[in-house]
Order: C-alpha cells, then structure tokens, then sequence
C-alpha cells in the first residue's frame, strides 16, 4: 500500500511542478481514428503529430471537432499548444513565460483551464481559447494538481496534501475549497450523461475507478482498473478506455457485469508503454501519450 501511494505522489510531483520541464522524459502525442463496430471499439492507424524530443502530453479534444489542445515544453518553460486536426497547423494559445499545465476546455465554450505554476504557487486560471484574456479562478495556498469541471461553476480538483492528493471541490463563486476524499489518482472526468464525477484511487492496495455523486458526495467503486493503468479516458456512450500491457482496453459502464475488454494493439507505436488518454465528443478520435525515445 505505501508503495503504491508513493506511485500517486510521485506522480502528481512530475506532472504538476513547475520543474517539470527539466526532469520529465520525452512523451509523444499520436491521434488515431476510433469508431464503434457491433458494440466494439475500432482503432485506426496511430500518428504521431508532435514527433519531436521533449515534453507533450496532456491532451484535450475541444468541442468544435477540430483541435486538441495539450501541454508542450518549449525551453525551459511550458505553454498550451492547439493542434489544428484538419491542417496539421499547431499555434502557442498561451505564449507566456510562466508554465501552464492541464488545458481543460470549460463549459462556454470560450475559455479553457489551465494550472498556472509561478513562484511555487499552483493556480487554477481560465485562458481565452482567442488567446486575447486570462483570468485566476483560484489563487489560493493550496497546490491545485488536476482538475474537471462539473458544471459551469463548480470544479473536482486534486491537492497536494501529505505525502499524498486528496480530492476536492472548488465552488468558484464562494471560493470554497471542501474536501470529498482522501486519496485520489491523477485522472479526473465527469462521467457522460449525468453530473457525476469519476476518479481513480487506491482501495485495499487495489486500483479502482470510482464514481462521486456531486449531489450527495456519495463515492462508489465502478470497475478495478490494471494497476500501471493510472490513466484513462471516457468515451460520449459511456466506456471507459485505458491504456495496459501494450494494449488498449475498454470497459462499457452501461452493460451488465462488464469486464475490461483489450480492443487495440499499441506496441508499434508506443513500444514504452502509454498514459493519458483523450477522445473527443464525436467519438471518431482518440489521442495518446506514448512514453520514451523509442517512437
């Protein structure tokens, strides 16, 4: 158990600290065509659309069907890049000279999150996606890690709390920070079709995706994940996506006694294995971190 908790901390410390640009290894991001055939997840053929050395990773797929956004080391220092799908054009949204981590598109539809690390701090802020405004939406002490939005104005956020990330709520118009669990991975999303929120955490030294009702606080596990599988991804139907042993897997929330089914060989692309995972709302594509300098 303590190792595994270690495994989250030193987790969230390689993603989220402004150092990062300086200790993370190289990460590509490849987007490959998905489709559902008889129930079944599709995968195309995966591309690398960063291939370069250096740190991109984080991706996020904006609702106009057209662009990604995602995290890229340039010198010393991260922005946000949007990826153009169509054109292959990529642009610097931020172009600034403090790093930002996590672009989250928010719900309107012209701004999008990011964490915001200067001077030790880590502060969750809103970007215009034309580029021109940014403005904080919270400021505090707290080290923000992670972060998705629940609706417009509430926010499921990780913080560095211990030796550890616990999870929390942020209610941006009374600025209120409340704890709802202890320990929590990196991986955060509101589950398609409902206000519930999923997460990831450790239970009895196992990895489970859990469910938290936003209501209620209600927190319920939904399915055990592979215990490397620290990330993953939702789909619009409701299945849930991780990347394993070199295989992609899915698990499909709205049939009964669903088990982890592996639907995509991934080797030849990421021969050092996967983490983050993105699909878009569409579901026709899914972005992939693939880790290492063999690509």
């Amino acid at each position: 158990m303590k190792k595994a908790i270690m495994l989250f901390t030193l987790l969230f410390s390689a993603v989220v600290t402004t150092a990062e640009a300086q200790s993370v290894p190289r990460t590509d991001i490849f987007v490959a065509d998905l489709s559902v055939q008889n129930g079944q997840l599709k995968l195309g053929e995966l591309k690398n659309i960063t291939s370069r050395k250096g740190y991109d990773n984080q991706p996020y797929f904006v609702d106009d069907n057209q662009s990604l956004l995602y995290t890229s080391e340039i010198g010393e220092q991260t922005d946000i890049l949007r990826y153009n799908l169509k054109t292959q054009e990529i642009e610097n949204l931020s172009n600034s000279p403090e790093n930002e981590y996590s672009p989250t598109p928010m719900e309107n539809g012209t701004e999008y999150s990011v964490i915001y690390a200067v001077d030790g701090k880590q502060e969750l802020w809103a970007y215009q996606l034309n580029g021109e405004q940014r403005r904080p939406l919270y400021s505090g002490e707290a080290l923000i890690g992670y972060h998705a939005w629940v609706d417009d104005k509430q926010v499921l956020v990780t913080v560095l709390k211990g030796k550890g990330m616990n999870l929390q709520t942020f209610e941006s118009e009374k600025e209120q920070l409340t704890e709802v669990y202890p320990l929590t991975g990196p991986s955060l999303y509101r589950i398609p079709g409902s206000q519930n929120m999923s997460f990831n955490t450790l239970i009895d030294d196992k990895h489970w995706l859990m469910q938290l009702d936003t209501q209620t606080g209600k927190v319920q596990k939904l399915v055990e994940l592979p215990r490397e599988a620290l990330y993953y991804t939702w789909t619009s139907d409701g299945k849930v996506i991780v990347a394993s042993e070199l295989q992609l897997w899915f698990w499909n929330s709205q049939a009964k006694k669903s088990t982890l089914s592996a639907f995509a060989k991934i080797g030849a692309s990421c021969p050092s294995g996967a983490s983050r995972l993105a699909v878009n709302t569409q579901q026709t594509k899914l972005a992939l971190v693939c880790d290492g300098e063999s690509f």
